[in-house]
């Protein structure tokens, strides 16, 4: 008949998060609430959010809470990805246990950006993890990107009408933010960006472009790049104009780049296919030959150093640079991307990209990225202290996500329902 019928199901089932308090008490606090930095402090929580964190023995723990004593250890926050694709193995079949979302929640990310992700796919799978279905990192998605070429919108936006209606579908889905990839015509990016406005959502854009795409990019109100600035080095005024319009550059230096991608750097560098804790959560057909058949080269042949340079001005300038390590060895991909920042930036500066940078991107610093009273409690509790050397960010202890206590290396839950992930 050519016509359509819509049918609207209203479905609601509560949000996993954890009941009863809790205190961490004796650690080092890094809360990336500006530089604060509490030597030793307990923080309270209860019902998945942080009540009040001090010094140790300036506040009251309540007589309810579970107390876990984690005295010379550093508590951050969970750490943000804002290009973390973690549906690739749906293929059209939804697991009950998505060792992409679990990997990436054991070494410390509790929320990530999935960009152009299968609707079907990452939008249930992102529902089933808030639901407590799936053990796995907090995902957001803009879904399908939209594509100015072949790929899964397949085609061009012809109208401001036809983004609108593109944002407005990604949106029904629940998009956060949404994908504008490679719109051929300026005015049809444009489009995309004042239908994403109006909807009141981000908008990031795919990169690995030159600086004049990135100025413009900015310049018609995009939130974000990903993928890196090809131009090397990236010169005092693009950074000027990136930082001045308040821009996020998330250069995935982990892949892309005007070299060798930074992911190749780290397998080179050790034998990571080893890693106890990767063999655990990563099936061996994806470890093996991601992580064992890897060229060796002379460290200066890798562009990241350059790249981060360019993040790190951006940052100097007003702007902002995100983590985004694109799933390629999901969890210590998004560490590499953090410690190839560090190569240009302090410790401090490299753990915002992965904290209130990144949170802020996706839009969702007001309950996440900082550890303050009132804010999730999504956490990291490490054996050693990354302002002192930056790798300590995966020698993890414990995971918290919105309140709830995870062993690092197992996923059992210990707190509040102690519970083998098995």
């Amino acid at each position: 008949t050519g016509k359509t019928d819509t049918v609207e199901v209203q479905l609601e089932v509560p949000r996993r998060m954890a009941q009863g308090a809790i205190a961490l008490t004796g650690a080092r606090i890094i809360t990336m609430n500006g530089d604060r930095v509490i030597e030793r402090g307990d923080i309270v929580i209860r019902d998945g959010r942080i009540v009040d964190l001090a010094v140790s023995g300036s506040i009251t723990i309540p007589a309810d809470a579970e107390r876990v004593d984690v005295s010379g250890s550093t508590i951050i926050p969970g750490l943000v990805d804002t290009h973390k694709h973690t549906s690739r193995e749906a293929g059209g079949v939804l697991s009950q246990r998505s060792w992409e979302l679990a990997a990436n929640l054991a070494y410390g990310i509790t929320t990530g950006l999935e960009p152009s992700g299968w609707n079907e796919a990452i939008f249930t799978m992102a529902e089933g993890v808030e639901a407590g279905v799936r053990t796995g990192t907090r995902m957001f998605s803009t879904g399908s990107s939209i594509s100015g070429g072949a790929g899964t919108r397949r085609g061009p936006v012809d109208s401001p009408e036809d983004a609108q209606n593109e944002v407005n579908r990604m949106v029904s889905y629940g998009a956060k933010s949404i994908k504008q990839y490679w719109q051929p015509r300026r005015d049809q990016r444009q489009w995309v960006v004042e239908s994403a406005r109006e909807s009141e959502v981000m908008v990031t854009s795919e990169g690995d472009t030159d600086h004049l795409s990135a100025i413009s990019l900015a310049m018609d109100g995009h939130t974000a790049i990903e993928h890196p600035i090809l131009n090397l080095p990236l010169y005092s005024d693009v950074a000027r104009f990136l930082g001045q319009a308040n821009f996020f550059y998330s250069a995935t230096l982990v892949v892309g780049g005007a070299g060798p991608w930074g992911e190749e750097y780290f397998y080179q560098e050790s034998d990571i296919w080893k890693d106890e804790k990767l063999q655990h959560f990563t099936p061996w057909r994806w470890l093996e030959p991601h992580t064992r058949r890897r060229p060796l080269r002379p460290v200066s042949d890798y562009p990241f150093v350059l790249h981060a340079q360019g993040a790190a001005d951006v940052i100097a300038e007003g702007g902002h640079a995100t983590i985004g390590a694109h799933g390629q060895t999901q969890g210590i991909d998004s560490h590499f991307e953090l410690w190839m920042y560090e190569s240009a930036m302090s410790p401090m500066e490299a753990l915002r990209t992965a904290t209130t940078h990144a949170a802020e991107m996706i839009g969702v610093l007001d309950d996440i990225g900082t550890l303050e009273s009132g804010k999730l409690a999504d956490l990291l509790v490490l054996n050693s202290n990354p302002l002192e050397n930056i790798r300590a960010t995966t020698d993890i202890r414990f995971v918290m996500k919105a309140g709830i206590l995870y062993d690092s290396q197992t996923l059992d839950e210990i707190w509040p329902f102690p519970t083998s992930y098995g």
